[in-house]
């Protein structure tokens, strides 16, 4: 299952990028629906009943800022109870007891889902370097090709340089990404990110990453 916290720090980011992206669209996208499940909203399930008139400001449950409210408050109420609808029947999110009332929240399933949604776009978003040296190692059996497979692309598409079969080399700061890799396939103890202050001969590897 997904680690919660990486998820949360996942979205939010998730959520800048988009709104600077997107502010002038009207219509809230379904991933980024899902993306503010996934910073730990809840909505009460009294939302989506058929003649419920609550607007969807009083219905959110969880703490959020006023920003963030007013956020949701800006769409279509009937696209917004659509598409929760559809997040449900998808098993993206779920109805549980909390407080003693219904609510919808992130499922395992939602939460595995923006991970793979933000695979898609994975990218740095630092590219200064603090003169350490990032080495990534993985250890995957034989027996899960797929996973050494998506590993090796993953690594290659974020601009690391392979030293060896298994190892890659990076200047910038990319544990969160890594995290997000490891949470994703369950690869926790199989790969491993390492500091290094300095690796010897290192002219060419300056020479690659330009610093």
């Amino acid at each position: 299952m997904p680690d919660q916290e990486i998820v949360v720090r996942l979205c939010e980011s998730l959520i800048r990028t988009s709104k600077a992206q997107s502010a002038a669209q009207q219509l809230i996208r379904t991933q980024r629906i899902l993306q503010y499940f996934g910073m730990g909203i809840t909505i009460a399930a009294a939302f989506l009943a058929p003649r419920s008139a609550t607007g969807i400001g009083k219905s959110i449950l969880s703490d959020q800022r006023d920003s963030e409210i007013r956020e949701w408050e800006k769409y279509n109420t009937g696209y917004l109870k659509q598409t929760l609808r559809r997040l449900e029947k998808q098993k993206l999110i779920e109805r549980v007891r909390q407080d003693g009332r219904e609510v919808l929240k992130i499922s395992a399933t939602g939460r595995t889902k923006v991970l793979y949604n933000a695979l898609e776009s994975l990218g740095l978003t630092s590219k200064k370097w603090d003169g350490f040296w990032r080495i990534v190692m993985y250890d995957i059996e034989n027996s899960r090709k797929k996973e050494q497979y998506l590993i090796r692309r993953l690594f290659r598409k974020l601009g690391m340089y392979p030293l060896q079969k298994s190892v890659y080399l990076f200047p910038f700061q990319c544990f969160d990404e890594i995290e997000y890799i490891r949470s994703l396939y369950g690869l926790t103890g199989k790969v491993i990110y390492i500091v290094a202050k300095t690796i010897e001969n290192d002219g060419p590897y300056r020479e690659f990453f330009g610093v």
